[in-house]
């Protein structure tokens, strides 16, 4: 039987440090991805190009000081010119900011007059309770807001900005009132100016939230959801006003950042600036400004160097990462030495008939302890009719009221994990030169979450 123990990705990395990854074969691997390697080369390559064409005849505009009244040093109008630069940028993000203040939905709201409706959901299945939970509450966070947007977008900006999923009750909260385990609460509160558009927004979420379990009916399994309860009131409401307050907070905070980056001109570098202002405002035309091109010292080449580093870096890492979860079983020892898991044989797939059946005591016995009604046996490989090897053992464990499920890959295959959930013991058939360890390792750290136990591994030779 195999031992308690907690399956760790670090241990498991460093086993296969140390058993196998040498720097030839690394090499040789990274080899072998010679076409990728060469895309990355030339994508680089011609980033360089645009990056070394772009920044050859790097220069930056000073207006001449003979156009206005103060007279600067060269290095004084850069730092005006700069803080221009800088303040246009933070003036279009406050452009954006401010048409939000305009148009948002929730902050044309009165905070303390808003009209709230509260529908309190319950989710009731008889297996994986809260996994359709997370579905339904994935969905309130991007699904039913995109359908929001789309039923009402064109009555006012952002309605789904209205709707919040504020909590749920957990299984452990409502086992007074529910006493099955897999019983889930799914709160939503609708937020609105007015209860015209409130009752709008809650047949919306109504409606989509209804569609939305008929599909996940077929997908997930059949489950109950029910309107447990709708409240509504008009009055004050926290999440509006917090809303308000950030985004109001946001605009302020660009226009101190305007305003201090001006406060560090002394007053002659001021007086140019509001010439400048002025300049723009009354749209003087009277004759071109010629700038003053000013040669800039590139940097061109810091930045190839350090963009250089960074993909080999990333390459490295990665086909280091490809190597170690990329790699196939090699032989029956890496079950042990590697995953540490209990090994049963190994059976070859020209004579797996007899192969099978020299095992048949070994894993009877192990069936035997394992004291499950029913165990499940994953193949991890395309040989499906391998089940029909196994019908002498499945015969003789209905004398002892035991049933072997045989599916695939519990990491891969819907199916195949409910019945491993159900059975809680499990046997892996592996293929040598042909399972991954990335689904060795995928399958394991499942197990371990779900409290599976592997009670055997046989193996298929090459």
């Amino acid at each position: 039987m195999q031992k308690e123990r907690l399956y760790l990705r670090e241990e498991y990395i460093k086993k296969i440090e140390n058993n196998g990854i040498v720097l030839s074969e690394l090499i040789k691997f990274v080899l072998n991805k010679w076409k990728i390697i060469l895309i990355l080369c030339a994508v680089f390559f011609l980033g360089c190009v645009v990056i070394t064409f772009l920044g050859e005849d790097k220069t930056e505009d000073v207006l001449p000081q003979e156009e206005l009244g103060a007279q600067l040093t060269e290095i004084q109008q850069k730092k005006v010119n700069d803080i221009i630069i800088e303040n246009e940028k933070i003036n279009k993000d406050l452009e954006v900011l401010e048409e939000y203040e305009d148009t948002l939905a929730y902050m044309n709201i009165d905070a303390y007059k808003c009209h709230v409706n509260t529908l309190q959901y319950l989710i009731n299945s008889e297996e994986l309770g809260g996994e359709i939970y997370e579905a339904y509450r994935t969905y309130t966070i991007s699904g039913l807001k995109e359908i929001i947007d789309d039923k009402l977008g064109g009555e006012f900006v952002n309605p789904s900005d209205l709707v919040i999923e504020i909590g749920n009750g957990s299984q452990v909260d409502n086992q007074a009132i529910f006493k099955d385990k897999k019983s889930y609460v799914l709160v939503i509160k609708v937020v609105a100016a007015d209860a015209d558009m409130n009752t709008k927004l809650t047949d919306v979420v109504r409606n989509a939230l209804e569609e939305y379990h008929k599909r996940l009916n077929s997908v997930m399994g059949k489950h109950e959801l029910i309107l447990l309860s709708e409240s509504s009131y008009v009055g004050n409401d926290e999440g509006t006003k917090q809303k308000q307050i950030e985004l109001e907070e946001k605009i302020k905070e660009k226009k101190d950042y305007i305003i201090n980056n001006e406060n560090l001109l002394n007053e002659d570098e001021k007086m140019f600036l509001e010439q400048l202002k002025d300049k723009d405002n009354n749209n003087i035309k009277d004759e071109p400004v010629v700038s003053v091109k000013k040669q800039g010292k590139s940097i061109v080449w810091y930045v190839m160097a350090l963009i250089i580093c960074v993909i080999l870096s990333c390459i490295i890492v990665a086909c280091y990462y490809i190597f170690i979860f990329g790699n196939r079983l090699n032989d029956s020892e890496e079950i042990m030495t590697i995953f540490d898991l209990p090994y049963i044989g190994e059976v070859s797939k020209r004579n797996l008939e007899a192969d099978v059946s020299e095992l048949k005591d070994e894993i009877k016995s192990m069936c035997l302890e394992s004291a499950s009604g029913e165990l499940f046996v994953s193949v991890m490989t395309n040989m499906g009719h391998i089940e029909d090897y196994f019908d002498k053992i499945k015969n003789e464990l209905v004398q002892y009221k035991m049933k072997l499920l045989f599916g695939n890959n519990i990491s891969e295959d819907f199916e195949s994990m409910k019945t491993a959930r159900r059975c809680k013991n499990m046997i892996l058939i592996f293929e040598e030169g042909k399972t991954r360890y990335k689904s060795i390792d995928s399958v394991l750290q499942r197990c371990d979450n779900w409290g599976i136990n592997i009670i055997g591994v046989i193996n298929i030779k090459k």
